[in-house]
């Protein structure tokens, strides 16, 4: 009910927004245009570095969330709106979190916009409670190892049937989700120029074998850990890695919370599961404010590490040109650091 009240609260908001750009409709689509360049909008990172990595310079990309800010609290401003409006190409993840995508895109004429849903691309697995997060979540103690990867990633049928509004909308945490998002990308790139065909190809290709690679080394490092148990001192994003890899792990909140205090019940629950497994760190998210893990690791003499979610990066990494893969990549190492 929380969850839907702040969604009710930002739908206010968002069509005071959408009236203030269609009053001003005109002076915005005078601006459209102002090179030959593909223009491309995205939602947030993972959509950006995936369009980024195929379109390359050939392109002028642009994504809404400011690099630095909480993904799960962003409002598109006037300005968010006419660059939807405005652009050839508008690619998002279309998860429960961007529920003013549809909004948007129902008031302003998307006739000349090729419109990318990633999670329209991949198979899709139910939100769920994390153990920890209550006193009933032992009941949903995650065995993900017990879900063993089979290489080809299956995407197996049985989660077909997962509806967006149920479904975790994380989907880029895992490489072999990536992949595909990655080629939903290059088919509309393709589709929308096809003169430029040949670049997208040969870039996707290029990147499609860092993504692919990420693959190989998560499956094997999963094959040989010594353990497969992670505790994540947050929110847990990590559901689609967890499930591709075999991960089992123990969390505070579930991936799109808006809780920020752990009941006392929850952190009991992670001492005692780091100290059951014998758990030498402890793992939070790249914006965290880290509190949970320092108690955690005062507790029970625990490190800790970071998992980033790729959800958004900061404005010095973003400055900087940070990729999915390099993000990812430092993943793999903190894993191996805590499993092996």
């Amino acid at each position: 009910m929380l969850r839907l009240r702040q969604i009710g609260g930002k739908m206010k908001k968002l069509i005071i927004c959408i009236a203030s750009l269609l009053l001003s409709a005109s002076c915005f689509s005078c601006e459209k245009k102002q090179n030959d360049k593909l223009s491309i909008v995205t939602t947030c990172f993972p959509p950006y570095d995936f369009a980024r990595a195929v379109a390359g310079d050939s392109a002028d990309i642009k994504m809404l969330l400011s690099s630095g800010a909480d993904a799960h609290s962003y409002e598109p401003a006037p300005m968010d709106i006419a660059a939807i409006q405005n652009c050839d190409v508008f690619i998002c993840i279309g998860n429960e979190d961007e529920v003013w995508v549809d909004r948007i895109l129902d008031s302003i004429d998307t006739s000349g916009i090729k419109i990318v849903r990633l999670i329209d691309h991949v198979n899709l697995l139910e939100e769920e409670p994390v153990a920890g997060a209550s006193p009933d979540g032992h009941d949903h103690h995650h065995h993900e190892h017990e879900h063993e990867h089979e290489h080809e990633h299956e995407h197996d049928e049985q989660n077909d049937s997962v509806s967006v509004e149920h479904a975790d909308g994380h989907i880029w945490t895992s490489p072999s989700n990536a992949i595909l998002c990655l080629e939903s990308v290059k088919d509309a790139l393709c589709e929308t120029v096809p003169d430029s065909s040949s670049l997208y190809m040969n870039n996707y290709d290029n990147y499609c074998k860092k993504l692919t690679d990420l693959d190989t080394q998560l499956l094997e490092l999963m094959n040989n850990a010594e353990r497969n148990e992670i505790v994540i001192a947050d929110r847990f994003p990590f559901r689609y890695l967890a499930h591709d890899y075999g991960i089992e792990y123990f969390a505070a909140f579930s991936g799109c919370s808006s809780e920020s205090e752990p009941s006392v019940y929850t952190m009991a629950f992670l001492m005692d599961e780091i100290k059951e497994h014998d758990m030498d760190y402890v793992f939070t998210l790249e914006f965290s404010t880290k509190k949970l893990a320092e108690k955690l690791c005062t507790a029970t003499g625990a490190e800790m590490l970071t998992l980033h979610s790729c959800h958004n990066v900061s404005k010095s990494d973003f400055k900087n040109g940070v990729t999915y893969v390099e993000l990812m990549q430092n993943n793999i190492s903190s894993l191996k650091e805590a499993l092996c």
